[in-house]
């Protein structure tokens, strides 16, 4: 897909959905020439490192092109899961990393760590991030924060175009790693709960959700958003407690097959 459809299907979701901030488009590059001209460095140009969800916030709420390399980051996780730095277990950044996961049994938590979504270390020293109707790069990842109501149309879109459910692992922590990497490796539609760093730092909503995605499946994702229009976005005009309230003609068809159509008065 050519970035100009990136560009137009990104401010199409923005507006169809009533999206209160930008989706994201999210690139990994292996240089630093490869990074759009505009991208804002935490430490250049804002004096500071930063967290990424903070990176996040000035793309999604301000329209920011940010890009972070290892002297940007403010937070361990997404430095590791990134390939950016190297923590093994057995070795001391992975051996500290297991000691404060959180985990009561020490087996497990060597085991949660070493299955944990990382990408290869070294591979990718700089990730970008970007508004998707604004980005001049070819997108790995899609974020799309969202209320209940726009989740279950996602959900429904993706539903119309596999014929499958939206099959998630959720955790209470490390949410950009979940909703990006995890994408990324397995090709999947991912749903995921923005964490406590997300919420203080990153200004996410306590009713936000985030639907993530690998770029390759934006098309289809879409396609499906514009096509289920009609099965969801009516719920965003038409909210009533009236008893026996106007329904799709298709109900008639089965009450009547049930023998449960109500007797016209």
């Amino acid at each position: 897909m050519e970035i100009s459809e990136f560009n137009s299907l990104g401010k199409d979701l923005k507006e169809r959905l009533g999206l209160r901030t930008y989706p994201l488009a999210i690139k990994f590059v292996e240089s630093k020439d490869q990074i759009p001209e505009d991208a804002k460095f935490p430490r250049k140009d804002f004096g500071k490192p930063m967290a990424f969800c903070q990176a996040k916030f000035f793309s999604r709420m301000r329209g920011i092109t940010m890009a972070m390399g290892k002297e940007d980051h403010w937070c361990w996780n997404p430095m590791v899961s990134f390939g950016v730095v190297k923590a093994e277990v057995g070795e001391p950044a992975g051996d500290t990393i297991v000691e404060v996961l959180g985990i009561k049994d020490k087996d497990k938590a060597v085991e949660f760590w070493n299955n944990f979504p990382k990408l290869e270390e070294g591979k990718y020293p700089y990730v970008v991030v970007a508004p998707v109707e604004k980005c001049t790069f070819e997108p790995d990842v899609i974020l799309i924060y969202s209320n209940t109501h726009q989740i279950l149309w996602e959900i429904g879109a993706i539903r119309f175009m596999t014929g499958e459910y939206v099959k998630s692992n959720f955790d209470s922590i490390d949410s950009c790693v979940h909703a990006i990497i995890e994408p990324m490796q397995n090709g999947q539609y991912k749903i995921t709960f923005p964490d406590p760093g997300d919420h203080a730092r990153g200004l996410a909503r306590e009713d936000e959700v985030i639907m993530s995605m690998p770029a390759s499946r934006f098309g289809e994702f879409m396609e499906g958003i514009q096509k289920t229009e009609f099965m969801y976005n009516n719920l965003r005009y038409e909210i009533s407690p009236e008893l026996q309230n106007e329904v799709p003609p298709f109900y008639h068809k089965l009450f009547q097959i049930w023998g449960t159509e109500p007797v016209e008065e």
